[in-house]
C-alpha cells in the first residue's frame, strides 16, 4: 500500500513539472527588471528560449545559454554562460548587468496570460517578460 502512495505521489509531481514546463516553454522577450514598484523597461531586445530543461537567449548585447530545473513554481538555472562580447552603450551593458543578476537570483515564477514574472526569493519581481508568439 505505501508503495503504491509513493507511486502516485511521485507520478503528480512529474505531471506538475510537466505543466510548468510546458508553460515555460517557447519564447520570451525581455519587458522590464527590477521591483514592481519601480521597473526599468527593457532598453534592447534581449529574450529567452525555454526548451525543455535548457535556456538559450540574448542580453541585448551578448548570447547566453544554460540549464533550469521546475518544481511546481520554484525555478532554478544553472550552468549560466554568456559570450564576452563589450557591448559600446552604457544603457545596454546595465540591461544585461539587471538580467543576469536577475537570472541569478531567481526562485520562483508565474505565468499569467503571455507574461512571465520572475521572483528572487524575497518575492520580489526581478524581471518580466512577454511571451513572443510563434509564427505558423
Amino acid at each position: 500500500m505505501r508503495r503504491i502512495f509513493v507511486y502516485a505521489l511521485t507520478g503528480l509531481l512529474l505531471l506538475a513539472a510537466c505543466s510548468s514546463q510546458d508553460k515555460l516553454n517557447g519564447d520570451w522577450q525581455l519587458q522590464a527588471y527590477g521591483p514592481t514598484t519601480n521597473p526599468i523597461p527593457a532598453q534592447a531586445k534581449a529574450a529567452l528560449t525555454f526548451a525543455d530543461g535548457e535556456l538559450s537567449g540574448n542580453t541585448g548585447c551578448n548570447s547566453l545559454s544554460g540549464q533550469y530545473r521546475i518544481v511546481g513554481n520554484e525555478l532554478l538555472f544553472y550552468e549560466l554562460s554568456t559570450t564576452l562580447i563589450a557591448c559600446l552603450d552604457a544603457n545596454i551593458m546595465q540591461q544585461e548587468n539587471h538580467l543576469l543578476t536577475g537570472l541569478n537570483s531567481v526562485s520562483r515564477f508565474t505565468v499569467q496570460g503571455n507574461q512571465l514574472v520572475l521572483y528572487d526569493a524575497d518575492g520580489q519581481q526581478v524581471l518580466v517578460f512577454q511571451r513572443v508568439p510563434q509564427h505558423k
